[in-house]
This record gives C-alpha cells, sequence and structure tokens, in this order.
C-alpha cells in the first residue's frame, strides 16, 4: 500500500527522526522517503497520482498502438528535476534490463536515489 500526502503536508523527517538513527546504528544508505507508504491500491488511486503528477510537473498521457504511458514535459514548469531524475531512473533500469547491474544493484540505487 502507498499513501501519497501533497508536498504541503508531507511529514519530512527530522534529523533525530528513527530514519536517521536507523541509517547511523546500521549504516544504510537509503532515503527514509523510501519508507513512505503513499496509498495506492487501485488503479484509481494510482491514476489520482499521474493527475497530480500532470498538475504540479507537467507529466502527460500519451496512447498509442504500442501503448500506454505517461511522459514528462522537461520545459514544464517545475519538471526539470522530474524529468533528469526520471531519465536516471531509465537509465537504470535500462541496466538492469541488459543484466549489467543485478535486480538487488537496482533495488540498491531506488532505496537510496535522492535525486542530485
Amino acid at each position: 500500500m502507498i499513501r501519497l500526502r501533497s508536498p504541503a503536508t508531507a511529514m519530512v523527517p527530522k534529523r533525530d527522526s528513527t530514519c536517521q538513527r536507523i541509517r547511523g546504528r546500521f549504516r544504510f544508505r537509503f532515503n527514509p522517503a523510501a519508507l513512505t507508504d503513499y496509498g495506492v491500491e487501485t488503479a484509481r488511486d494510482a491514476l489520482e497520482v499521474l493527475f497530480r503528477l500532470e498538475e504540479g510537473f507537467g507529466a502527460r498521457p500519451v496512447a498509442d498502438a504500442a501503448g500506454a504511458r505517461v511522459v514528462v514535459d522537461p520545459a514544464a514548469p517545475g519538471a526539470q528535476k522530474l524529468d533528469v531524475a526520471v531519465r536516471a531512473w531509465a537509465a537504470m533500469r535500462a541496466r538492469r534490463d541488459s543484466g549489467e547491474i543485478s535486480e538487488e544493484e537496482y533495488l540498491d540505487w531506488k532505496r537510496g536515489f535522492t535525486g542530485r
């Protein structure tokens, strides 16, 4: 289950949060946001997330004979960082799909992704 909050109401872990203590004690490398439950349980919930991406980041649906997908318009206001992040994700996914990295390495990358 994934729970989505608007940026205005999102909880940001504090320095002394449980996540920070876990990271320090066990030396895990992960983004605390990876532990967030966004409440996406149905296709309708997922569509609501996509609607929010459209409104906030210029994402838009594209459908053709190859299927349906969501694309990010890098020229849309606020979309530049998301465009860069999605491109990084696509590159890592391609490396995993080609066998260059393992599934575990791919999951580690996703858990530690900071968007930088």
